[in-house]
């Protein structure tokens, strides 16, 4: 595929993501004088980058609040273990070691941790696009 092609498809992203409308985008890519074969190939790519980004976005903040949910139940069984090894919470009368929590927790910011590096490894994917790789 020629560079220039590539070029438009990463100028157009651009304003794509700074709120242009994609009939705008059509009338610039036709006043390119391209085919409309191509100008139709170029909106394909744009609108499927633009919903990979999105789709990437929530994928994060999923993985954000596993990752949160995990640190705070580790908190909660470390302060619930301590508390009634000290006394603080059973009186000194029973230990509770908070096995369930802490395990939960720190299985879920593994997995977060490890989802968030699959995550990161497939946006910049993204970038090399199916558009040039087909092209």
């Amino acid at each position: 595929m020629d560079p220039s092609v590539l070029q438009i498809v990463d100028h157009f992203l651009g304003e794509k993501r700074k709120g242009k409308d994609f009939t705008e985008i059509g009338r610039e890519l036709k006043k390119l004088n391209l085919k409309d074969e191509t100008v139709k190939e170029i909106l394909k790519e744009i609108d499927r980058q633009i919903f990979l980004e999105e789709a990437v976005t929530v994928k994060q903040k999923g993985i954000n609040e596993s990752i949160w949910i995990g640190l705070v139940l580790i908190v909660l069984g470390v302060v619930f273990t301590i508390g009634s090894l000290t006394g603080f919470i059973t009186g000194g009368h029973a230990i509770v070691l908070m096995y369930g929590p802490l395990i939960a927790g720190i299985v879920l910011v593994v997995r977060g941790t490890r989802k968030r590096k699959n995550i990161a490894g497939f946006s910049k994917d993204i970038r090399a696009g199916y558009f040039r790789k087909r092209h």
